[in-house]
């Protein structure tokens, strides 16, 4: 009896401590596993706090309109500056502006021409100019009274040069209407020589330049010879 309750106190024992060990294991694996969820459950954390974007402060929407306003304006320039590269490349700023035509003469009397109140005008193909076999002019004197017209029917303006053709004053323009153009019906009756002549007979030539009444284009023109008579 002894024997048996000692060996099966023994056998208790044993299992004590069997279960014990047993017990003490699955602590520990309890322990383990509660660890891991709770690493697992830092890592989740982490994964969660990581995948959070930024917040943006309330500046950033205006800080990107800045950026992309200084990146619009810096495209725009470059295209300017490019722009400007190619033309002056190109000799457009050389180019000078094209400028009306001036009208460069006044009409006989120091009016001013105006092409309005000729635009109704039929231009005539014939032109009609005076010739003078003699002129009579004082000696000595530079003021002359002369008859120097242009006839009414002509549809052209006259310019008149009087240029000497004898004596020490051949080539020489003694009288010019310069920038004046005498309209059609209208004479010179005075004019100032630019020298005067002594006493005798010389060979002149009496120069038409003739301009539409339009548009003031050149027409046809003429030159005539005359004897200037002086006394």
């Amino acid at each position: 009896m002894n024997d048996t309750k000692k060996g099966g106190w023994q056998t208790v024992e044993k299992d004590n401590k069997q279960t014990q060990s047993v017990n003490e294991s699955n602590e520990i694996l309890e322990t383990l596993e509660t660890e891991k969820l709770n690493m697992k459950k830092v890592e989740s954390a982490e994964v969660e706090v990581n995948d959070q974007k930024p917040l943006e402060s309330k500046d950033a929407p205006k800080n990107k309109k800045a950026k992309r306003a200084v990146l619009t304006t810096a495209i725009v320039l470059g295209f300017v500056g490019v722009l400007f590269l190619g033309l002056y490349l190109g000799g457009y700023f050389d180019k000078k502006p094209e400028e009306k035509p001036k009208n460069k003469f006044n009409l006989a009397g120091g009016e001013e021409y105006d092409p309005d109140d000729y635009k109704n005008v039929k231009m005539k193909p014939n032109i009609q100019v005076p010739g003078f076999e003699s002129l009579t002019l004082k000696k000595n004197t530079t003021k002359q009274k002369v008859g120097f017209t242009n006839p009414k029917d002509n549809t052209v303006f006259f310019k008149m040069t009087l240029i000497m053709d004898s004596g020490k004053h051949k080539g020489e323009t003694i009288w010019t209407s310069g920038n004046n153009v005498l309209k059609p019906g209208l004479a010179y009756n005075t004019i100032n020589l630019k020298f005067p002549l002594a006493q005798g007979e010389y060979n002149a030539i009496m120069k038409y330049e003739c301009y539409s009444v339009k548009d003031l284009s050149q027409q046809n023109g003429s030159e005539i010879g005359i004897r200037l008579e002086v006394k």
